[in-house]
């Protein structure tokens, strides 16, 4: 190993690395170092020592206490340019390289246990009467071994409807109950057989004339046959309409309520409506029913 010699300077700290070592400068106040050398003290610290000799430098190794230097040892490698790298941690380990452990850690059996406790066997059944402060009812089960037991009403009694009671009906004629107690009556009856209804008369049923009671006497006309008498509606020949107190130029006239001999009126053209033997306006004056208008050219 190559000794290093420290030399006073004005320059700060410098290294160069060198076939023979490294050297090193540092400022006034402090020393310099250079190859080939050992460390002798300067300034305050005594005369440096002889170039090229002086005592040697032995790198303690580091502790806890001690800043020293230290070996590439397991899990830790070191690069060319000095760097140190530290192996990852192992995240996972097979139980198969852990030492030590018991079969039980690998099994997972509780046959594997050392030491197991006693278990008593498991209990199925108890009877009532190995069980401390259990009311009377809890083996009884009847009501009567109840206490704070409620005051029951007695029984309750439908009574029978009616129009000033609320209470139940029973189905009786033309009736009906369905299971989900919806009552249903019959529908009343649209027909019935006149033989079924008291007190008719007989002509009620007969339908004759002859069942009726205080019949009318009736004329001769009664006995004539139908063709014998005028249709409601019919017509008469002019011929035979009587007088009935016209005179002569008179026509049947409605006078509102009944008909009546009358004289029309008399009948006016307006001749200068009329031009060139065509009309093409008049007005024409005229009663009802007058029988005949004559107009000359």
């Amino acid at each position: 190993m190559t000794d290093i010699t420290v030399t006073a300077t004005s320059t700060p700290i410098t290294a160069t690395a060198s076939s023979s070592g490294v050297s090193a400068a540092v400022s006034s106040s402090t020393v310099s170092a250079s190859a080939g050398g050992g460390i002798g003290p300067q300034g305050p610290q005594g005369p440096a020592g002889p170039t090229g000799g002086g005592s040697s430098y032995t790198l303690p190794a580091a502790s806890s206490s001690t800043l020293g230097g230290v070996k590439i040892g397991a899990n830790v490698s070191a690069a060319s340019d000095g760097t140190i790298s530290v192996a990852a941690p192992t995240t996972s380990l097979a139980a198969s390289a852990v030492t030590g452990l018991a079969t039980v850690a690998t099994s997972g059996a509780y046959a594997d246990l050392s030491g197991k406790p006693s278990i008593p066997a498991a209990v199925t059944s108890l009877p009532a009467a190995s069980i401390t402060g259990l009311a009377a009812v809890a083996t009884t089960g009847a009501y009567a071994d109840l206490s704070g037991k409620p005051t029951i009403p007695g029984a309750y009694s439908l009574p029978a409807a009616s129009s000033s009671v609320l209470g139940g009906v029973k189905a009786g004629t033309n009736v009906t109950v369905a299971s989900d107690g919806t009552i249903s009556v019959a529908g009343p009856t649209t027909t019935l057989a006149a033989s079924s209804v008291t007190g008719l008369a007989t002509v009620a049923t007969s339908g004759a004339y002859a069942d009726l009671s205080g019949r009318p006497t009736l004329g001769t006309a009664a006995a004539a046959a139908t063709g014998d008498f005028a249709a409601a509606s019919h017509t008469h020949a002019l011929a035979n309409l009587t007088q009935s107190a016209a005179t002569t130029g008179q026509v049947p006239t409605w006078s509102g309520t009944a008909w009546a001999p009358a004289t029309p009126a008399a009948a006016t053209t307006d001749a200068s409506a009329l031009t060139a033997g065509t009309l093409s306006q008049a007005r024409l004056d005229f009663a009802p029913f007058h029988p005949f208008l004559f107009m000359g050219g």
